[in-house]
């Protein structure tokens, strides 16, 4: 089930980067408009399982995070901490993690597919982990099949340090969700990938230090330049 769907995602990928590089300047003006026309994108191509969206924005990590002042920018923080959980721009859900969510005798099954419970977070958590665990052992894959970070740097800026700090941390931040295991040897999230959109104002010592990291990222980052 999961393949035909990644396919479609991917192919909504890509025809987001084409627009942003085959359209005409400033047909975007916003990192918020280049989210809004990937869901348009994706809903276009039918990315639902039966009533359900497999598509959702800002969703939750399954831990909490803390930002630092230096690379990494961003660590795993404990769950009974005062730091609050990191969201990812765009996710992908995995159909079978909604079927089997529907299909369990679970008192608020809504809280298991949104990743957000009604009480602390530290007491929620381990439920869900453990559901987390009982689906990951029963079909051997990920609750969510893709995870999104976007950046648009459209205008040109003074130095690198706050464009590149923001990438390295969206970076480490969907690594971690990467490396957070469900059950031995499956994680949480399949896929992932940081999408860096770079305008035509922004000049070419910029664009390098941008290229640089993804140059050192080449499975997760991509920079589409207009």
């Amino acid at each position: 089930m999961s393949k035909p769907i990644i396919d479609d995602f991917e192919n909504a990928l890509f025809e987001l980067e084409l627009t942003f590089q085959s359209g005409p300047n400033d047909f975007f003006f916003t990192e918020k408009e280049l989210h809004s026309y990937f869901y348009h994108l994706c809903m276009k191509s039918d990315l639902l399982y039966g009533d359900y969206n497999l598509v959702h924005t800002e969703y939750p990590t399954p831990f909490k995070c803390k930002t630092t002042k230096s690379d990494p920018f961003i660590k795993k923080a404990h769950a009974n901490s005062k730091n609050q959980r990191a969201h990812i721009d765009l996710v992908l859900m995995n159909p079978n993690y909604i079927d089997c969510t529907l299909s369990h005798q679970l008192t608020k099954k809504h809280q298991y597919l949104t990743g957000v419970g009604d009480q602390l977070f530290s007491n929620y958590i381990m439920d869900f982990y453990t559901f987390y665990q009982k689906f990951s052992e029963s079909y051997h894959e990920s609750v969510l099949l893709y995870a999104i970070e976007f950046k648009f740097h459209r205008h040109n800026y003074s130095g690198i340090k706050y464009p590149i700090r923001n990438l390295i941390q969206d970076i480490n931040k969907l690594n971690m969700l990467r490396e957070f295991e469900i059950s031995k040897g499956i994680p949480f999230c399949d896929k992932i990938k940081s999408l860096v959109f770079v305008g035509d104002r922004i000049s070419a010592s910029s664009r390098n230090g941008i290229e640089n990291i993804a140059r050192e990222y080449p499975d997760i980052c991509s920079v589409i330049i207009k």
